[in-house]
């Protein structure tokens, strides 16, 4: 007595003893037993092998179309109108009390006109790409304006202000623009980012009025630079007599800067 083994694609095993018993085995948890006894007739044996061959062209054609669609679907994807964004700002250097202001405009790509788009994000991120704020700005023709009201307690250092529409959320590369400004607290001054060269730090001393008075008081100004006009954090500037007697501490902002009143100056 023969018997066939036929292997379907959608993996399980048949062994079939004509007239006899077929003999299923279920590689899946759904099914409690492992082995099931089917009583077959030999007439039925055509019509199972008819299914498989079937159930096999199926499978190919159903390939075929699914290749087709997805086919269908990158040439549609690429045939989109792309938009490209464009960012101005009124300056490139703020105070963290003031305001950002911005206009921009969006074009097609294709055909270099303003695009039809009405929806524009608008985000201001800090250096590590953490987002701070977001707002959603309508525009006109391919046009759009707004401002970014800054905190007050922003620290020192680069940030970005970026701008993308709703329609760029269709696809999967990043279409947005970043432009970069530099905001400064001035509690904190301007952050320090070059090395300071100490061999070649200057005092500057700056009276009011440009001259020194003998018998009055004079405000004086102070700055202290190098070479690369870069100044070092937390200076203190002692003024000190012809005999090097300390007359008085000045505290200096991160900038370099600080100033004085000395009252009764006298001829040397």
């Amino acid at each position: 007595m023969s018997s066939i083994v036929l292997r379907a694609h959608f993996f399980f095993a048949c062994t079939i003893k004509f007239g006899l018993v077929v003999v299923i085995n279920f590689p899946t948890k759904s099914i409690t037993k492992t082995n099931l006894f089917i009583m077959i007739k030999p007439r039925h044996f055509f019509l199972l092998i008819t299914f498989l061959v079937s159930s096999a062209i199926f499978s190919q054609n159903n390939e075929e179309t699914v290749k087709s669609k997805i086919g269908v679907v990158l040439e549609n994807y690429f045939e989109l109108d792309r938009e490209a964004i464009h960012i101005h700002v009124n300056k490139s250097t703020f105070l963290s009390k003031e305001t950002i202001w911005y206009q921009g405009y969006i074009v097609n790509r294709k055909t270099d006109k303003p695009f039809y788009t009405s929806n524009v994000f608008v985000l201001l991120l800090d250096e590590n790409g953490k987002q701070l704020s977001e707002k959603l700005v309508f525009a006109d023709n391919g046009v759009f304006s707004g401002q970014i009201k800054l905190d007050p307690n922003l620290d020192s250092g680069n940030y970005y202000i970026q701008v993308y529409t709703n329609w760029m959320n269709n696809f999967i590369e990043n279409e947005s623009t970043l432009v970069k400004v530099n905001i400064i607290n001035p509690d904190q001054g301007i952050r320090e980012t070059k090395k300071i060269v100490k061999e070649t730090l200057k005092i500057y001393l700056n009276p009011e009025g440009k001259n020194l008075i003998s018998g009055v008081s004079n405000a004086i100004g102070i700055q202290v630079k190098d070479c690369n006009n870069n100044t070092p954090t937390d200076l203190e500037a002692t003024i000190q007599n012809s005999k090097g007697e300390a007359l008085q501490t000045v505290k200096l902002n991160n900038f370099g800067l600080g100033n004085f009143t000395q009252s009764q100056l006298h001829k040397c």
